[in-house]
């Protein structure tokens, strides 16, 4: 049972829309030269670095932030994405957010943390001027983001949103333009299961890891948040497929295998995964 971001089916009179959209990404492109796109591997960088792309060819640069504050499926996938599927070259950047006390005892300003560290360690890795370009949309101005100042004070550049494409709208166009994440869930980094205040370490972020890669693999279900409460967690997942969890086998191998990871106490979520925006 697979969970993914589906749009619904393009109408006829959708093609023009997106056209447009299309036509107007492309043209803030070419008034952003040369750009570096700040990638992923989600939905909405993956669009922006396609259309880098076809503007400016072999010029594009993708940036990647290896972190563990990503999984390690994400971290190949974001390769896999921007080399071989996108044929862009990639600069890769090791980061280790959780060796900054100031990350790691997990403020409520943490995203902003976050943000400036990666921020400044491309800065540092880059050997050429190039303008930071990232896949924030018009959706995103309406969630509480904490990074977005830090990212305006590095001067980086959101050319999704200045186009006002929304996520709807960034979905779409990657389906039409052949993009295989077109329906990728959004997913957030690990660090957002462990709650503010909370240490964050290597070793929690590799059992949350664990058992959310478990949790999909047993269940396929793709949508799942696995919230770090000490010896406990709280599993979440959304609403309309809470049902397929009524099932005592299929609970007790998962939490079996949670057990093994250091969790004592594992817990559905009755209220499920109300979401916490895209990245």
């Amino acid at each position: 049972m697979a969970c993914a971001a589906r749009p619904g089916k393009l109408k006829s009179g959708d093609v023009p829309h997106l056209d447009a959209l299309w036509k107007k990404l492309l043209e803030v492109l070419q008034g952003i030269d040369p750009p570096a796109v700040l990638f992923s591997g989600g939905v909405d960088s993956t669009l922006l670095l396609h259309a880098t792309r076809t503007v400016h060819g072999n010029e594009a640069l993708a940036v990647t932030a290896l972190s563990p504050l990503m999984t390690s499926d994400e971290r190949r996938d974001a390769v896999l994405l921007a080399q071989k599927e996108l044929g862009v070259r990639q600069l890769c950047i090791e980061t280790d957010e959780c060796a900054s006390p100031e990350f790691s005892i997990n403020p409520r300003n943490r995203c902003a943390v976050c943000k400036r560290i990666r921020l400044t360690a491309v800065r540092e890795a880059l050997t050429e001027e190039r303008v930071l370009i990232d896949g924030e949309n018009a959706d995103d101005i309406r969630d509480h983001r904490p990074g977005r100042a830090v990212a305006d004070a590095f001067g980086v550049r959101h050319p999704l949103l200045e186009a006002g494409l929304t996520k709807s709208d960034i979905r779409n166009l990657a389906r039409k333009n052949g993009l295989r994440v077109w329906n990728r869930p959004a997913n957030s980094c690990l660090a957002t299961r462990i709650p503010y205040g909370q240490t964050i370490t290597p070793s929690k972020l590799s059992q949350i890891e664990s058992c959310e890669a478990f949790f999909r693999k047993l269940t396929g279900i793709n949508i799942v948040r696995v919230r770090h409460q000490g010896n406990r967690c709280r599993i979440e997942v959304p609403p309309d497929v809470l049902p397929y969890l009524d099932d005592p086998p299929l609970i007790k191998t998962i939490q079996a295998f949670f057990r093994t990871t250091g969790f004592q106490t594992i817990e559905i979520d009755p209220a499920g995964y109300r979401g916490t925006g895209g990245r």
